[in-house]
Protein backbone atom coordinates (compact mmCIF):
# COMPACT_ATOMS: atom_id res chain seq x y z
CA UNK A 1 0.00 0.00 0.00
CA UNK A 2 2.77 2.17 0.31
CA UNK A 3 4.41 4.71 3.25
CA UNK A 4 1.60 5.82 5.46
CA UNK A 5 -1.28 3.27 3.76
CA UNK A 6 -3.28 1.41 5.45
CA UNK A 7 -6.22 -1.41 5.08
CA UNK A 8 -6.38 -4.66 3.17
CA UNK A 9 -2.97 -5.25 0.90
CA UNK A 10 -3.36 -7.06 -2.77
CA UNK A 11 -0.25 -8.68 -3.95
CA UNK A 12 -0.04 -9.31 -7.22
CA UNK A 13 1.87 -12.77 -8.35
CA UNK A 14 2.90 -14.05 -11.86
CA UNK A 15 -0.08 -14.48 -14.80
CA UNK A 16 -2.67 -12.04 -12.75
CA UNK A 17 -3.57 -10.17 -15.88
CA UNK A 18 -7.05 -8.23 -14.38
CA UNK A 19 -7.70 -6.58 -11.24
CA UNK A 20 -10.65 -5.40 -9.25
CA UNK A 21 -10.35 -3.27 -6.06
CA UNK A 22 -14.19 -1.78 -4.93
CA UNK A 23 -14.25 -0.39 -1.50
CA UNK A 24 -18.03 -0.26 -1.59
CA UNK A 25 -20.11 2.23 0.40
CA UNK A 26 -18.28 5.03 2.24
CA UNK A 27 -15.61 7.41 2.22
CA UNK A 28 -12.63 5.06 0.50
CA UNK A 29 -8.80 5.54 0.10
CA UNK A 30 -7.45 3.36 -3.19
CA UNK A 31 -3.34 3.52 -3.60
CA UNK A 32 -2.57 1.41 -6.49
CA UNK A 33 1.46 1.69 -6.21
CA UNK A 34 3.43 0.85 -9.64
CA UNK A 35 2.75 -2.89 -10.43
CA UNK A 36 6.60 -3.27 -11.85
CA UNK A 37 7.23 -6.91 -12.31
CA UNK A 38 3.81 -8.09 -12.81
CA UNK A 39 1.76 -9.21 -15.40
CA UNK A 40 -1.40 -6.97 -15.19
CA UNK A 41 -2.64 -5.52 -18.01
CA UNK A 42 -5.79 -3.74 -15.93
CA UNK A 43 -7.05 -2.33 -13.04
CA UNK A 44 -10.62 -1.05 -12.41
CA UNK A 45 -10.92 0.79 -9.12
CA UNK A 46 -14.54 1.28 -7.43
CA UNK A 47 -17.04 -0.25 -10.47
CA UNK A 48 -20.02 -0.66 -8.14
CA UNK A 49 -20.15 3.53 -7.82
CA UNK A 50 -21.15 3.05 -11.66
CA UNK A 51 -24.18 1.28 -10.22
CA UNK A 52 -24.49 2.47 -6.63
CA UNK A 53 -23.27 5.55 -5.99
CA UNK A 54 -22.95 6.70 -1.98
CA UNK A 55 -22.39 10.42 -3.47
CA UNK A 56 -19.24 10.63 -0.76
CA UNK A 57 -15.73 11.53 -1.67
CA UNK A 58 -13.32 8.50 -2.51
CA UNK A 59 -9.79 9.17 -2.81
CA UNK A 60 -7.90 7.34 -5.97
CA UNK A 61 -3.74 7.40 -5.78
CA UNK A 62 -2.00 5.65 -8.59
CA UNK A 63 2.04 5.97 -8.64
CA UNK A 64 3.86 5.89 -12.07
CA UNK A 65 7.42 4.78 -12.26
CA UNK A 66 10.71 6.17 -12.06
CA UNK A 67 11.76 6.47 -15.21
CA UNK A 68 10.03 8.37 -17.75
CA UNK A 69 6.28 8.00 -18.23
CA UNK A 70 3.97 9.07 -21.02
CA UNK A 71 0.30 8.53 -19.48
CA UNK A 72 -2.82 9.65 -21.25
CA UNK A 73 -5.88 10.19 -18.24
CA UNK A 74 -9.20 10.76 -20.35
CA UNK A 75 -12.78 10.10 -20.05
CA UNK A 76 -14.73 6.87 -20.77
CA UNK A 77 -18.26 7.43 -19.94
CA UNK A 78 -20.53 10.65 -18.72
CA UNK A 79 -23.38 9.94 -16.30
CA UNK A 80 -25.70 12.83 -15.29
CA UNK A 81 -28.25 11.35 -12.71
CA UNK A 82 -30.68 13.46 -10.89
CA UNK A 83 -29.89 13.34 -6.75
CA UNK A 84 -32.83 15.51 -5.42
CA UNK A 85 -35.88 17.83 -6.01
CA UNK A 86 -36.86 20.27 -3.43
CA UNK A 87 -39.97 22.25 -3.23
CA UNK A 88 -41.01 25.15 -1.84
CA UNK A 89 -44.71 26.99 -2.03
CA UNK A 90 -44.28 30.53 -2.62
CA UNK A 91 -46.72 33.46 -1.12
CA UNK A 92 -49.20 32.84 -4.40
CA UNK A 93 -49.74 29.20 -3.26
CA UNK A 94 -47.51 27.70 -6.16
CA UNK A 95 -45.27 25.14 -5.88
CA UNK A 96 -41.35 25.67 -7.07
CA UNK A 97 -39.32 22.63 -7.49
CA UNK A 98 -35.44 22.54 -7.82
CA UNK A 99 -33.71 20.24 -9.36
CA UNK A 100 -30.09 18.94 -8.00
CA UNK A 101 -28.18 16.60 -10.27
CA UNK A 102 -24.42 15.08 -10.03
CA UNK A 103 -22.09 14.40 -12.71
CA UNK A 104 -19.51 12.30 -13.07
CA UNK A 105 -18.18 8.74 -14.39
CA UNK A 106 -15.38 6.66 -15.18
CA UNK A 107 -11.90 7.24 -16.58
CA UNK A 108 -8.88 5.79 -17.61
CA UNK A 109 -5.36 6.14 -16.66
CA UNK A 110 -3.05 4.34 -19.27
CA UNK A 111 0.61 3.46 -20.19
CA UNK A 112 1.38 2.88 -16.94
CA UNK A 113 4.83 0.34 -17.26
CA UNK A 114 5.26 -3.35 -15.73
CA UNK A 115 8.97 -3.07 -16.59
CA UNK A 116 10.83 -0.65 -16.07
CA UNK A 117 14.79 -0.54 -17.31
CA UNK A 118 16.95 1.93 -16.79
CA UNK A 119 15.84 4.69 -18.52
CA UNK A 120 12.62 3.53 -20.29
CA UNK A 121 9.16 1.57 -18.74
CA UNK A 122 7.69 -1.24 -21.31
CA UNK A 123 4.65 -3.42 -20.95
CA UNK A 124 2.13 -1.16 -20.45
CA UNK A 125 -1.21 -1.26 -18.18
CA UNK A 126 -4.00 0.59 -17.53
CA UNK A 127 -6.48 1.70 -14.50
CA UNK A 128 -10.31 2.26 -15.04
CA UNK A 129 -11.91 4.37 -12.11
CA UNK A 130 -14.64 5.61 -11.03
CA UNK A 131 -14.90 9.60 -10.21
CA UNK A 132 -18.23 10.78 -9.04
CA UNK A 133 -17.60 13.91 -7.41
CA UNK A 134 -14.18 12.10 -5.94
CA UNK A 135 -10.48 12.81 -6.43
CA UNK A 136 -7.96 11.04 -8.74
CA UNK A 137 -4.10 11.72 -8.11
CA UNK A 138 -2.22 10.90 -10.49
CA UNK A 139 1.93 10.93 -9.16
CA UNK A 140 3.72 10.31 -12.15
CA UNK A 141 6.97 9.85 -9.99
CA UNK A 142 10.60 10.82 -11.52
CA UNK A 143 11.34 10.88 -14.40
CA UNK A 144 10.98 13.36 -17.41
CA UNK A 145 7.26 12.67 -18.24
CA UNK A 146 5.09 13.59 -20.72
CA UNK A 147 0.81 13.39 -19.38
CA UNK A 148 -1.70 14.31 -21.90
CA UNK A 149 -4.88 14.94 -20.17
CA UNK A 150 -8.18 14.46 -22.71
CA UNK A 151 -10.49 14.83 -19.98
CA UNK A 152 -11.88 14.34 -16.58
CA UNK A 153 -15.14 13.21 -14.90
CA UNK A 154 -14.71 14.26 -11.36
CA UNK A 155 -11.88 15.95 -9.22
CA UNK A 156 -8.35 15.70 -10.82
CA UNK A 157 -4.13 16.25 -9.31
CA UNK A 158 -1.70 15.20 -11.86
CA UNK A 159 1.89 15.68 -9.93
CA UNK A 160 5.02 15.30 -12.19
CA UNK A 161 7.55 15.01 -9.20
CA UNK A 162 10.87 16.10 -9.22
CA UNK A 163 12.30 16.08 -12.93
CA UNK A 164 11.07 17.97 -16.11
CA UNK A 165 7.69 17.55 -16.82
CA UNK A 166 5.00 18.16 -19.66
CA UNK A 167 1.56 18.77 -19.29
CA UNK A 168 -0.70 18.83 -22.44
CA UNK A 169 -4.74 19.75 -21.32
CA UNK A 170 -6.64 18.73 -24.58
CA UNK A 171 -10.51 19.22 -24.48
CA UNK A 172 -12.48 19.03 -27.63
CA UNK A 173 -16.45 19.99 -26.24
CA UNK A 174 -17.91 21.06 -23.27
CA UNK A 175 -18.19 17.68 -21.46
CA UNK A 176 -14.54 16.49 -21.49
CA UNK A 177 -13.75 18.23 -18.56
CA UNK A 178 -17.10 18.09 -15.95
CA UNK A 179 -14.22 19.29 -12.59
CA UNK A 180 -11.07 21.12 -11.71
CA UNK A 181 -8.02 20.47 -12.69
CA UNK A 182 -4.78 20.61 -10.49
CA UNK A 183 -1.30 20.39 -12.48
CA UNK A 184 1.64 19.94 -9.88
CA UNK A 185 5.00 20.59 -11.63
CA UNK A 186 6.82 19.67 -8.52
CA UNK A 187 10.47 20.37 -8.54
CA UNK A 188 11.58 20.17 -12.13
CA UNK A 189 11.34 23.07 -15.48
CA UNK A 190 7.81 21.72 -16.72
CA UNK A 191 5.76 23.31 -19.34
CA UNK A 192 2.18 23.38 -19.65
CA UNK A 193 0.13 23.89 -23.05
CA UNK A 194 -3.68 24.33 -22.73
CA UNK A 195 -4.55 22.98 -26.53
CA UNK A 196 -8.02 24.18 -27.57
CA UNK A 197 -7.45 23.21 -31.21
CA UNK A 198 -9.49 20.59 -31.21
CA UNK A 199 -12.82 22.43 -30.40
CA UNK A 200 -15.27 23.56 -33.02
CA UNK A 201 -17.10 26.78 -31.45
CA UNK A 202 -15.10 29.79 -30.00
CA UNK A 203 -13.87 30.57 -26.55
CA UNK A 204 -13.62 32.50 -24.10
CA UNK A 205 -10.58 31.91 -22.08
CA UNK A 206 -9.36 33.56 -18.93
CA UNK A 207 -5.10 33.06 -18.06
CA UNK A 208 -3.47 34.15 -14.81
CA UNK A 209 -0.70 32.98 -13.01
CA UNK A 210 -2.02 30.19 -11.09
CA UNK A 211 -4.96 28.97 -13.51
CA UNK A 212 -6.11 29.13 -17.42
CA UNK A 213 -10.05 28.24 -17.75
CA UNK A 214 -12.55 28.40 -20.61
CA UNK A 215 -15.60 27.29 -21.59
CA UNK A 216 -14.54 23.79 -22.14
CA UNK A 217 -11.91 23.86 -19.08
CA UNK A 218 -13.47 24.86 -15.99
CA UNK A 219 -10.59 25.29 -14.35
CA UNK A 220 -6.53 24.37 -14.85
CA UNK A 221 -4.84 25.21 -11.80
CA UNK A 222 -1.43 24.74 -12.01
CA UNK A 223 1.68 25.31 -9.99
CA UNK A 224 4.34 23.78 -7.79
CA UNK A 225 4.80 22.17 -4.53
CA UNK A 226 8.14 21.84 -4.32
CA UNK A 227 10.04 24.83 -5.82
CA UNK A 228 9.23 23.92 -9.63
CA UNK A 229 8.75 26.27 -12.15
CA UNK A 230 7.01 26.26 -15.41
CA UNK A 231 10.07 27.57 -17.96
CA UNK A 232 9.97 26.55 -21.44
CA UNK A 233 6.35 28.31 -20.60
CA UNK A 234 2.51 28.16 -20.19
CA UNK A 235 1.12 27.89 -23.74
CA UNK A 236 -2.59 28.47 -24.36
CA UNK A 237 -3.95 27.80 -27.89
CA UNK A 238 -6.84 28.71 -28.97
CA UNK A 239 -9.04 27.17 -31.67
CA UNK A 240 -9.76 27.75 -35.23
CA UNK A 241 -12.76 29.92 -34.94
CA UNK A 242 -12.88 33.62 -33.10
CA UNK A 243 -11.78 33.67 -29.51
CA UNK A 244 -11.67 36.19 -26.76
CA UNK A 245 -8.65 35.57 -24.30
CA UNK A 246 -7.95 37.43 -21.29
CA UNK A 247 -4.58 37.31 -19.97
CA UNK A 248 -4.67 38.84 -16.50
CA UNK A 249 -1.60 37.93 -15.03
CA UNK A 250 1.68 35.47 -15.81
CA UNK A 251 3.70 33.99 -13.91
CA UNK A 252 7.10 35.45 -12.72
CA UNK A 253 10.39 34.34 -14.48
CA UNK A 254 8.17 31.88 -16.85
CA UNK A 255 7.15 32.33 -19.96
CA UNK A 256 3.70 32.59 -21.24
CA UNK A 257 2.57 32.17 -24.47
CA UNK A 258 -0.61 32.59 -26.21
CA UNK A 259 -1.57 31.32 -29.57
CA UNK A 260 -4.68 32.53 -31.00
CA UNK A 261 -4.69 29.72 -34.03
CA UNK A 262 -6.83 30.47 -36.85
CA UNK A 263 -9.31 33.50 -38.02
CA UNK A 264 -9.48 36.81 -36.07
CA UNK A 265 -8.81 36.63 -32.13
CA UNK A 266 -9.52 39.39 -29.80
CA UNK A 267 -6.50 39.26 -26.83
CA UNK A 268 -6.62 41.27 -23.93
CA UNK A 269 -3.61 41.80 -22.04
CA UNK A 270 -3.34 43.09 -18.12
CA UNK A 271 -5.61 43.16 -15.00
CA UNK A 272 -7.65 46.42 -16.35
CA UNK A 273 -7.69 45.01 -19.91
CA UNK A 274 -5.76 47.82 -20.59
CA UNK A 275 -4.49 46.45 -24.13
CA UNK A 276 -6.67 45.08 -26.70
CA UNK A 277 -5.05 43.66 -29.88
CA UNK A 278 -7.04 41.82 -32.41
CA UNK A 279 -4.43 39.40 -34.32
CA UNK A 280 -5.45 38.23 -38.11
CA UNK A 281 -2.68 35.15 -39.31
CA UNK A 282 -1.59 36.19 -42.80
CA UNK A 283 -1.86 32.75 -44.20
CA UNK A 284 -3.75 29.69 -44.05
CA UNK A 285 -0.79 27.55 -43.01
CA UNK A 286 1.00 26.80 -39.56
CA UNK A 287 3.86 28.69 -39.70
CA UNK A 288 2.41 31.89 -41.30
CA UNK A 289 2.81 34.60 -39.00
CA UNK A 290 0.49 37.11 -37.57
CA UNK A 291 -0.43 41.14 -37.51
CA UNK A 292 -2.61 43.39 -35.63
CA UNK A 293 -5.85 44.09 -37.57
CA UNK A 294 -5.88 48.31 -37.16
Amino acid sequence: MGPGASGPVVSLFDEVEFVSVDGLGGSDNTLVNLLEGSDVQRVIVNPSDNLNRDFVEDRIILWGSTVPDQLVVEQLEVDIELVDITCVIDRTGQEICTEEFAQGGSMRVSDFPTVVFATVGEFPYDVILMNFDDHLLVNAGLGDDDVDVLGITGPTTVDGGPDNDLFDVTPTGPLDFLAELVIDGGSGSNRLHADHRGVTTSENVVVSDATVLSDTLPAVNYGSSQLGNFEPGVIVTGTAMDDAIDVISTRRGDTTIVAGDARSDTIEVGSGARLTLTLVKTGNCPSCPFEIDP
